[in-house]
């Protein structure tokens, strides 16, 4: 009997060795420390950038400088007419310009631009801007006709007729005094309806009548409207002998050339300079006459003083 107690007691030792096995076996022991996964992350490099690196220099715009004229070619028809070059600067301040003349014996050019004729020919005036090497050219044409006049043939003679005296010269009698200051006072009677008028200084004159003070005049009586939109204007002088009053026509004629062909003008003006303009000579008396809508009344009236 105790010999079947020691089986049975070895037995269920067995079998618990064996049931322990089955239940633990597949299971490593767990000996030691767990350690963290490695969940380092490498992060790209943010620092500064190379600031020693040089930054290539940058074209800064440059100013645009302009110059130009408000005529590149035009025509005097008569010895001493005369127009107004005007030069356009831009991106210049306080613009210095000096002005040449390719031919002075065809065409002169003073300070302020007025080119004026002298003989027949072609000649190139230049405006250049002072201080840089900016130029610009115009072609002035100064088509200048002389006239030859025939001479008188000789009269035939007759010898069978006894020959003719000639008759005596007769000279004619000198004008009566006319007053240009008070004709000028007359021409605007109704004063609601007169156009606003100032005198032209040496100064006017000289840019808008070239010549005129170089020549000795007697009387000297010149208007000008206040606003340039007004189609008026009167200049009367008394010249001192007839090569004056030659050189005074071809003045005046000169400033209506210059009116017409100024594009600046107002159209309304331009077309009564052109229509209505007049030069009138009485003796040595001599009258340049535009007055819109009535220049053919002042031109009557001037011509009753002779």
């Amino acid at each position: 009997m105790k010999h079947i107690r020691l089986i049975s007691l070895g037995t269920a030792v067995v079998l618990s060795l064996s049931l322990l096995t089955a239940c633990g076996g597949d299971k490593a022991p767990v000996s030691g420390s767990v350690s963290d996964p490695d969940v380092s992350i490498s992060t790209p490099d943010v620092s500064a950038p190379d600031v020693s690196t040089e930054i290539p220099p940058v074209d800064l715009p440059q100013v645009i400088r302009s110059l130009a004229l408000n005529k590149t070619d035009f025509t005097l028809k008569t010895a001493g007419a005369s127009y107004k070059l005007v030069a356009d600067v831009f991106g210049v301040e306080d613009p210095v310009i000096v002005w040449t003349s390719s031919d002075e014996a065809v065409a002169t050019v003073d300070e302020n631009g007025v080119v004026t004729a002298v003989a027949a020919g072609t000649a190139t005036i230049t405006a250049a801007l002072e201080g840089t090497d900016m130029t610009v050219d115009c072609t002035v044409r100064c088509n200048i006709k002389t006239e030859e006049q025939p001479a008188d043939p000789a009269p035939e003679v007759n010898p069978e007729e006894p020959p003719v005296e000639p008759a005596p010269e007769v000279k004619p009698e000198a004008p009566a005094k006319v007053d240009l200051a008070a004709f000028y006072n007359g021409i605007f009677t109704d004063p609601d309806n007169s156009p606003a008028m100032l005198p032209m200084d040496n100064d006017a004159l000289d840019a808008f009548y070239p010549g005129l003070n170089a020549i000795a005049l007697k009387q000297k009586v010149a208007y000008m409207p206040m606003m340039t939109a007004v189609p008026c204007e009167i200049v009367l002088v008394e010249c001192a002998n007839a090569a004056d009053v030659a050189a005074v026509k071809a003045i005046f004629n000169a400033r209506i050339a210059a009116q017409v062909d100024n594009h600046f003008n107002y159209p309304m003006v331009i077309e009564a300079w052109e229509r209505e303009a007049k030069v009138v000579a009485n003796g040595n008396f001599v009258a340049l006459l535009v007055v819109s809508g009535m220049t053919d009344t002042v031109v009557s009236d001037f011509n009753a003083l002779f």
